[in-house]
């Protein structure tokens, strides 16, 4: 299974990439090991203060999920016992094979900055991505193309976040 929801880094994170990290660690940790609702999750990430809203800790949630950070059973979501440390840099690499593996789009625009010569802007990945959003998705937006070039910019700051990519002030190239 792939997730298509991605949060959003605040501010320009891109140059500091270990604020990312440190917020997706409290994401992680908010979560408790012990069962419970998404309300009850999503509360407690807002709680932490890395977002201010339910809607926002809930894509946190979802992305913490993807990496195996956390898991959701029958009764809830839980912390992972045994999930890397985000904030470590073992932890970093398992993450990033996990987002590279698990988060749609992630290894596309992955191979997209491998082939490119030259880096990619976000305008430019978000054209080599295009052709791969699903159907439904494009009825399901009143400007899918909105959507989705916000969903690639996303996908590159988490590569450059998780090592996977960087960020040159101008294209994003190949990490």
């Amino acid at each position: 299974m792939r997730f298509k929801v991605v949060p959003a880094l605040p501010g320009e994170v891109r140059e500091e990439p270990d604020v990312a990290l440190d917020l997706l660690s409290r994401a992680r940790d908010a979560v408790p090991l012990v069962p419970k609702s998404e309300d009850d999750c999503c509360m407690r990430v807002v709680n932490t203060g890395v977002v201010g809203g339910r809607d926002l800790a809930s894509e946190w949630l979802t992305f913490a999920r993807a990496l195996e950070l956390v898991a959701e059973s029958d009764r809830g979501y839980h912390r992972v016992r045994a999930a890397p440390d985000p904030t470590d840099e073992a932890g970093r690499a398992t993450l990033a094979d996990r987002f590279r593996e698990r988060v749609f789009g992630a290894e596309e625009l992955l191979a997209a900055l491998a082939d490119a010569d030259d880096g990619l802007t976000a305008d430019a990945a978000f054209e080599q991505f295009r052709d791969r959003i699903p159907n439904w998705e494009r009825r399901r937006h009143t400007d899918p193309e909105q959507v989705w070039r916000d969903r690639v910019e996303r996908l590159l700051d988490w590569a450059v976040v998780l090592g996977v990519a960087r960020w040159d002030g101008e294209r994003y190239r190949p990490g």
